[in-house]
C-alpha cells in the first residue's frame, strides 16, 4: 500500500528520481542561504548566547569540567569542545578563536541541511515524495532556520535530533528492534540535551516504551488518562495553595500560573502572536488546517502505524503550545510546532494533488512556491546583511581606538560593551543603559561623572530614525555636547548610532581599579606651580561599584623628582572622614574626595612628583591597583609633576 501511494504521488512529475533532483536543487538553494554571510561580524559575536557556547567549550576542552553555564543545555558545549580539539589537530597547534566559530557555525548550517533531508524522508515514507518535498520547502527558509544556521548554538542540532527521533519512532511502529530502540532513545535524549524547549519530543519514545510494556490498548488509555488527571490535579492543588508554591514558581519564572486574572491565557495569546509573527499567517493556516485533513485521509487509506505517528505528532504540537507560554515565549522556543506542521502540510497538499491529478500537483507546488519565495529572498538578504559591518561592532572599535579605557557612558536601549560584542570585559567602559539619553539633563549626567551619550535608533518610532535628533528641543538639549561619531545607513547593518561627548567634570580623567569595588575616575589639581606656604589642593573622583567593609585611608605624597625624598605627605580617610569607604553604596555613585597639603616653608625649588594610593586602616595593607583590563600597576599611582619656586 505504501509503495502504491508513493507511486501515485510521484507519477505526475515522472520517476522518483525527479523528486530527488528537486530535493538536490532545494538543498543547494538552502546551502547558499545558510552559508551566505556565515563569517559575518567575526571576530565580534553579536548574539548574546553564541560566546557562552564558545567559552564553555574552551573551558571543557582545557579542564574537562562541566560548562560555565550549568543552566544551558550541555550537548552542544561538549560537541563544540570536540570540534575545537579537531581544529587544533588540523592546525598543528591552537587555532584562532575565529576558526573555532567558523567550524561551529558550519556545523549548525550542516545540521539545518540534514534536517531538510530527514523531513523529506519522513514525508515520503508517510505519504510519498510530493509530501516530503512540500514539507521540506515549507521549512527550508524559515527565519529561524536561516538565523540559527549562522550561529554557533545548539538550536539546529536539537531540531535535527528531534527529526531523527520522529524517523526512529516511525521505524519502531513498523518494526521494533534493539538497534532502532537505541537509535531513537539516543536521538530523543540528545535533542533534549541540546535544547531543553524541545522536551515534548520525548513523548514519542515515551509512548513507544508504554506500548512495549503495556500490551493492551485499554490499559494504555487508562494510564495516559491517569497521568493527565494527575497533572490537572497537581495544577488544581498548586492553585489552591499558592502561598506554599509562590516562591519556587517565582524562581522558575512561571508565577503567572498562580494568578487569578488569567495571566496564563494572556501569555498564551502573546505566545500565539509571536508564533504568527515568526512563521507567517499563510504558513500557519496551511499547517493547522492540514492536520485534520491528514488524519482523516490517512485513516482511510494508510497503515495504522502512520496514523499513530501523526496522532503523536499532533500531541507534541499541543503540548508545545501548552508549554510555550511558560517560557519566554520566543518564536524559537516553540519551534517543535514549526518543525512538525510541514509534515501535515505536505501530506494534506499531496493528498489533495492526488485527488485532482496533474493540475492538483501543479497547484500544490505553485502554492508552496508562492508562500516560500519571499522567505527565500529574505534568507538571501539576511546573509547579505551579515557581510556588512555592524554598527555595534564599529562602535566598539571606535571606542577602543579613541576613548580611554574606563570612560563612563549612558547608552540608549542596549548595552554596547558586553563581552560578546568583542570586548574582553564590561568594565573597560562603564555603561549605564537608559530608556532614553534624554531622561536627564546633560549637566546632571556630567555631575555624576558621565562623559559620553550613546544614542541608538532601537526605540525610535520614526521612519527616518535619525530625524529624532534634529528636533529643536533635542538640539537645545545637546548644545553642551559634541557629536563625535555617527553610524547608520550604508554600508552598515544594525541600529543607527550617534555618540556625543560631554566635557568631563574632572580636569584629568584617569581610570583605575582600587580593588574590584572602587573605580578611580580622575582628579583636579589647583595649579602646577607652587611657592613655599601654598596649599596644594587635590580633588579625587571615585565611583563605588560594590560595597566594601574596609575603611580605606588615602595617602598623598609629594616627592622630589631627583632624589625621591618626601617633601610633604598626608594620610586621611576619604572626604576628610565625612564619607569613609565603608559607607559607600556600591551603586555606581560618583564620589568627590578633597585633600589639601601645604608646601613647607623650607621647600627647595625644583621638580616634584605627586603620587597617591590607598591602604586598609586596620591591616595597613596597601590596595593593589589595576587598569580597566585588570592589568596590575602596583600599589601607588604617580599623578603628575609639579614645580616649586622660590
Amino acid at each position: 500500500m505504501g509503495k502504491m501511494n508513493s507511486y501515485r504521488n510521484t507519477r505526475f512529475l515522472g520517476a522518483p528520481s525527479t523528486w530527488v533532483t528537486l530535493m538536490i536543487i532545494l538543498v543547494w538553494l538552502a546551502t547558499l542561504a545558510y552559508f551566505h554571510g556565515l563569517r559575518g561580524n567575526l571576530p565580534y559575536h553579536l548574539d548574546p548566547d553564541e560566546p557562552v557556547y564558545f567559552l564553555s567549550a574552551i573551558d571543557i576542552k582545557h579542564t574537562g569540567l562541566p560548562q560555565l553555564k550549568p543552566t544551558y543545555p550541555p550537548l552542544r558545549f561538549y560537541e563544540m569542545a570536540a570540534e575545537q580539539i579537531l581544529a587544533d589537530m588540523l592546525a598543528g597547534g591552537q587555532s584562532d578563536s575565529t576558526v573555532y566559530f567558523i567550524y561551529s557555525r558550519a556545523v549548525s548550517a550542516y545540521a539545518a541541511l540534514l534536517l531538510l533531508t530527514l523531513l523529506y524522508r519522513v514525508g515520503s515514507e508517510l505519504c510519498g515524495s510530493l509530501a516530503g518535498f512540500i514539507g521540506a520547502i515549507l521549512l527550508a527558509f524559515d527565519i529561524q532556520m536561516v538565523t540559527f544556521s549562522h550561529l554557533a548554538r545548539g538550536d539546529t542540532l536539537a531540531w535535527l535530533l528531534s527529526f531523527v527521533t520522529i524517523l526512529g519512532s516511525l521505524r519502531l511502529l513498523q518494526q521494533s528492534t534493539k538497534r532502532i530502540w537505541l537509535f531513537t532513545l539516543v536521538a530523543a535524549v540528545g535533542a533534549f540535551l541540546a535544547k531543553y524547549s524541545v522536551a515534548p519530543i520525548l513523548l514519542l519514545p515515551g509512548y513507544m516504551i508504554l506500548t512495549a510494556v503495556v500490551r493492551r490498548s485499554s490499559w494504555r488509555i487508562a494510564i495516559i488518562s491517569l497521568a493527565l488527571a494527575s497533572l490537572l490535579g497537581t495544577f488544581w492543588y498548586v492553585r489552591m495553595n499558592t502561598h506554599v508554591w509562590l516562591l519556587p514558581f517565582q524562581n522558575a519564572g512561571i508565577e503567572f500560573l498562580l494568578s487569578s486574572n488569567f495571566n496564563f491565557l494572556k501569555n498564551f495569546l502573546a505566545s500565539w502572536g509571536n508564533l504568527r509573527a515568526g512563521a507567517g499567517d499563510y504558513w500557519l493556516a496551511i499547517g493547522l488546517t492540514a492536520f485534520p485533513l491528514s488524519m482523516l485521509w490517512l485513516r482511510s487509506s494508510h497503515s495504522r502505524e502512520k496514523f499513530v505517528l501523526l496522532a503523536l505528532l499532533g500531541v507534541v504540537v499541543a503540548v508545545t503550545l501548552a508549554l510555550f507560554p511558560t517560557t519566554t515565549f520566543r518564536y524559537w522556543d516553540g519551534y517543535l510546532i514549526v518543525l512538525i506542521l510541514p509534515i501535515f502540510s505536505g501530506i494534506a497538499l499531496a493528498l489533495s494533488a492526488e485527488k485532482l491529478g496533474r493540475v492538483g500537483t501543479i497547484v500544490a507546488l505553485g502554492l508552496v512556491v508562492w508562500v516560500s519565495w519571499p522567505k527565500l529572498l529574505d534568507a538571501w538578504n539576511f546573509g547579505e546583511q551579515q557581510t556588512r559591518p555592524h554598527t555595534l561592532a564599529t562602535l566598539g572599535d571606535w571606542f577602543i581606538q579613541n576613548v580611554p579605557e574606563g570612560a563612563r557612558t549612558i547608552a540608549e536601549g542596549v548595552h554596547p560593551f558586553n563581552s560578546y560584542v568583542g570586548f574582553p570585559a564590561k568594565q573597560i567602559y562603564h555603561a549605564f543603559v537608559a530608556d532614553s539619553i534624554f531622561d536627564e539633563g546633560v549637566e546632571a549626567y556630567r555631575e555624576r561623572g558621565y562623559e559620553y551619550l550613546i544614542w541608538t535608533s532601537i526605540k525610535s518610532s520614526r521612519a527616518d530614525q535619525l530625524s529624532d535628533l534634529e528636533l529643536p528641543e533635542k538640539q537645545t538639549y545637546l548644545a553642551m555636547t559634541k557629536e563625535v561619531l555617527r553610524l547608520g545607513s550604508d554600508p552598515y547593518q544594525g541600529p543607527n548610532i550617534v555618540v556625543f561627548k560631554i566635557p568631563p567634570i574632572q580636569q584629568h580623567p584617569l581610570y583605575l581599579w582600587f580593588t574590584p569595588a572602587i573605580s578611580f575616575r580622575g582628579y583636579d589639581l589647583n595649579k602646577g606651580s607652587f611657592k613655599p606656604g601654598d596649599d596644594l589642593e587635590l580633588m579625587f573622583y571615585w565611583m563605588s561599584a560594590e560595597r566594601v567593609k574596609a575603611n580605606y585611608i588615602v595617602f598623598v605624597h609629594v616627592m622630589s623628582a631627583e632624589t625621591g625624598e618626601l617633601l610633604v605627605g598626608k594620610d586621611e580617610p576619604t572626604d576628610n572622614g565625612f564619607h569613609p569607604t565603608f559607607t559607600w553604596g556600591g551603586d555606581m555613585q560618583f564620589i568627590r574626595d578633597r585633600h589639601t597639603l601645604t608646601i613647607p616653608a623650607n621647600a627647595k625649588a625644583g621638580s616634584y612628583i605627586v603620587r597617591f594610593g590607598m591602604y586598609d586602616a586596620d591591616t595597613k595593607a596597601r590596595v593593589k591597583i589595576s587598569t580597566p583590563k585588570n592589568e596590575t600597576v602596583g600599589d601607588l599611582v604617580v599623578l603628575q609633576e609639579i614645580q616649586v619656586e622660590k
